[in-house]
């Protein structure tokens, strides 16, 4: 029932959310992977923190023989599973931010470290410039579309390494694929069309300056101004003639 319940929740979180493709990341197929990992990323930090809670849980609602109630390992129960979906899309994604990683294309991650992004053009800008309503929105799609596969992931899977394989790589089919390759060399290419135009601009600003001090430089020197004689300063002092003009 309750597992009934968890898929009603997710279709009612992602109607009316996951509909354009731009908010699903489907126009930077990179990004998709980026968001699939995030995704995995959060399930384990939550597999961590619950895999010691309980010892065991009940196992369904049936009795077994004589009378007595049946128990399972929490930590591979579907219980746990559920328990670590559901609020792992409006509470755990929140810190995530578009970040420029190190080999320069756009990555989903919590690391403010690294470099702000670049948006190359406005369609871009308006696709991925507010990115945590998008990333929520596509974990609301991603556990929609595999929570039968992912609930057996977290029941089964024991390291971040192999969630994430088996989430994104598996399942979801998001990472390790020709497209998600060909959109992040595509954000590459972008990124150096985009330092080109920033180099080429600076230079032709650097060029402008030193044409300008150049200029200066090779005007005419104005000769220097001598000073006056002594008969001239006397000159220039001495007191207006009294002599009537004959």
């Amino acid at each position: 029932m309750r597992r009934q319940l968890f898929a009603l929740l997710l279709t009612l979180g992602a109607a009316g959310l996951v509909t354009a493709s731009s908010r699903r990341f489907e126009t930077h197929p990179h990004l998709q992977c980026s968001a699939c990992r995030a995704v995995a990323t959060e399930i384990g930090v939550r597999m961590n923190e619950t895999a010691k809670v309980r010892s065991s849980v009940k196992k369904g609602h049936r009795l077994a023989g004589k009378n007595r109630v049946t128990y399972q390992d929490y930590e591979s129960s579907e219980l746990r599973a559920i328990e670590i979906m559901e609020k792992i899309c409006a509470d755990s994604l929140g810190s995530y931010q578009l970040r420029l990683g190190s080999d320069n294309v756009r990555t989903l991650t919590k690391d403010t470290t690294l470099r702000a992004p670049r948006f190359y053009g406005r369609a871009d800008r308006e696709q991925l410039d507010n990115v945590v309503p998008r990333l929520k929105d596509f974990c609301f799609a991603l556990l929609d579309d595999f929570d039968e596969s992912i609930v057996s992931t977290i029941k089964t899977e024991r390291t971040l390494e192999s969630v994430t394989r088996k989430i994104c790589d598996e399942s979801a089919k998001l990472c390790n694929t020709a497209k998600a390759d060909k959109g992040r060399k595509a954000d590459m290419a972008k990124f150096e069309k985009s330092e080109a135009k920033r180099k080429a601009a600076e230079e032709q600003r650097n060029g402008a300056d030193a044409n300008q001090t150049v200029d200066t430089a090779d005007s005419p020197a104005q000769p220097p101004t001598e000073p006056p004689t002594q008969d001239a300063a006397n000159e220039a002092t001495a007191p207006p003639s009294t002599t009537p003009d004959l």
